[in-house]
């Protein structure tokens, strides 16, 4: 870590990024993983820099803090739809095939 931010190093943090996608993609088969990872680490490193360069770290922290809820809530309502567009979907097949019977 940096002595004047406590934020770990550029170093420490692509370290980590490295060990991470290796732990959950050890064969380099899903490449999704990756780009999570990536993303994830990049969106976490604008982070650290907004709050090393800002004057006002309560306003900062705060506003990483209701984009990071947005982001949160966003992935959860499109989960929310393609698991009520597999639901009706398997209702569906389900009646096709009682039709069927």
């Amino acid at each position: 870590m940096s002595e004047k931010s406590q934020a770990p190093s550029k170093e420490d943090q692509e370290q980590l990024k490295v060990e991470l996608k290796k732990a959950l993609n050890p064969n380099g088969e899903n490449p999704q993983i990756e780009s999570y990872v990536d993303s994830t680490f990049s969106y976490i490193s604008e982070s650290i820099q907004k709050m090393e360069q800002t004057d006002d770290k309560d306003k900062t922290a705060n506003d990483i803090a209701e984009d990071l809820g947005k982001k949160i809530q966003d992935w959860l309502s499109r989960k929310q739809k393609e698991l009520d567009a597999e639901k009706r979907i398997a209702e569906k097949q389900e009646e096709a095939e009682n039709e069927k019977a």
